[in-house]
């Protein structure tokens, strides 16, 4: 580029008003990132000679790395009224939209980029982007296939196949994805971290804490590999290094919500629930649509005793996330605090239609029907125990959910087997998270059993269980 410089700058010397030579000054300036060099000289070009579209989109580049949006747009806009075949005018185009908030019209962009050149690799790599973010797996795997027939070592197309493939349940290939974009860009710290994230997906804690330690070596402000991290050592059993890394990553990134939520679930599984609901509070701020936070501020707030602020969470998770089996569970578990036993079952039944392995819904099917449990249900949970994937904390519940149906059957041998199991790995867990018995927080739960229990309560539900 040096010496492409030299030749234009010899050229203006002998003619100072060669639009082309002063545009390409311009060009170089951008490549250099010299965005107001650019902006300056390719200005002055079009100034000379303004029915050019090159210049135009060119100039739309320089001002959109500015950070001149509406700008950059006017001047595609510009070069499409002067060249409507413009290919790459209409990708510019796209990405500036795409930045303004405007996915639609950025799509129709892609789309028509890709008419006029099939083989634009851009196209089809930001169209898929768009796609995936759309929820249009499938249409966004072939674009990224498409780009990387077209550029094989086009390494962001390989991350990104990736992340596409880990939505649509394919950790796998995935992570061959995310190997193939790092023997491409060893030094790529996304593709550290989004392997860890695969990794972690297939159980792999120890290759996924080094693939995100390895991103952070790369990147030390890289604050969604920390908040990774944390989510790693927590499924660890290590607490407080889990809440220091979400931390970090507030500290680098204070708007990060997914952070906030992270340290929120953290702190409740420590007692501290107030810290908890703060951090939930946040990230609700930052993404007032985040099922995630909604329903777990409703847990924080059951916890406290405040069934009515919980219960409101739960249905505002459920207005956002309609299939949202863990908040239909939730639901149904504050329902049956404030005695409508029919609204919980319900809610159970429910959650169960939307993810049948889910196990706290069996456990508190069973919890709530005893003995009255359909045999269905009962052989559905026997079944669900034997599956090798399940984590400790499920498996917890199936246990504990058998127990309680076959205790009121009067099959207790079988019982007792499933609480001594049960209490084993309940005990694991509590550990794991820091928090072992809290004489307070069962203070707590005596004090909300009081508060349901009033004469009212008992008047509604006379005829309920046992008369002794």
């Amino acid at each position: 580029m040096q010496a492409a410089e030299q030749i234009y700058r010899q050229i203006l010397q002998v003619e100072p008003d060669q639009a082309d030579a002063i545009h390409l000054l311009g060009v170089i300036a951008y490549q250099v990132g010299l965005y107001e060099v650019a902006v300056e000289y390719i200005g002055r070009a079009i100034g000379l000679k303004g029915n050019v579209a090159d210049f135009h989109n060119n100039l739309g580049n320089a001002l959109k790395n500015r950070g001149r949006l509406d700008d950059a747009i006017a001047c595609y806009r510009r070069a499409l009224q002067l060249k409507p075949g413009y290919a790459d005018a209409h990708l510019n185009l796209g990405v500036a939209l795409k930045e303004q908030g405007k996915p639609d019209d950025a799509v129709a962009c892609w789309r028509r980029a890709l008419e006029l050149k099939p083989d634009s690799v851009e196209a089809h790599y930001n169209l898929a982007i768009a796609l995936k973010d759309r929820g249009k797996l499938n249409e966004a795997l072939a674009c990224y296939r498409r780009a990387l027939e077209l550029r094989p070592d086009y390494a962001e197309a390989h991350i990104n196949l990736g992340v596409a493939l880990k939505e649509q349940g394919k950790p796998d290939e995935a992570v061959a994805c995310y190997r193939r974009a790092l023997e491409l860009r060893p030094g790529c710290p996304e593709a550290h971290n989004n392997l860890g994230i695969a990794l972690e997906e297939q159980g792999k804690l120890d290759d996924a804490l080094a693939s995100y330690r390895r991103a952070l070596e790369l990147k030390p402000d890289f604050a969604q590999a920390h908040n990774n991290l944390g989510v790693a050592f927590k499924e660890q059993g290590k607490p407080d290094e889990a809440l220091a890394c979400w931390r970090r990553a507030l500290q680098l990134k204070p708007d990060y919500a997914e952070a906030h939520y992270n340290l929120g679930f953290g702190l409740k599984n420590q007692g501290k629930l107030d810290e908890a609901v703060a951090c939930y509070r946040r990230a609700l701020e930052l993404k007032p649509d985040y099922a995630q936070a909604h329903n777990n501020l409703g847990v924080a707030f059951k916890e406290q005793g405040k069934l009515d602020d919980a219960l409101a969470c739960y249905r505002r998770a459920l207005e956002l996330k309609p299939d949202f089996a863990e908040a239909h569970g939730n639901l149904g578990s504050a329902l049956e605090e404030i005695g409508d036993l029919q609204g919980a079952e319900d809610c159970f039944r429910t959650a169960l239609r939307h993810d049948s392995r889910f196990p706290f819904a069996h456990y508190k099917l069973a919890e709530l029907l005893g003995g009255t449990l359909p045999e269905q249900d009962l052989a559905a949970q026997r079944r669900l125990l034997e599956q090798i994937e399940l984590t400790d904390a499920q498996r917890l519940l199936l246990h504990f959910g058998l127990a309680q149906a076959l205790d009121a059957r009067g099959e207790y041998a079988e019982a007792a087997g499933h609480l001594e199991r049960g209490n084993a790995l309940e005990l694991s867990e509590r550990r794991k998270c820091g928090r072992e018995y809290d004489p307070r927080e069962h203070e707590s739960l005596v004090t909300r059993m009081i508060g349901v229990c009033t004469p009212d309560f008992f008047a509604r539900v006379r005829g309920f269980g046992l008369e002794s």
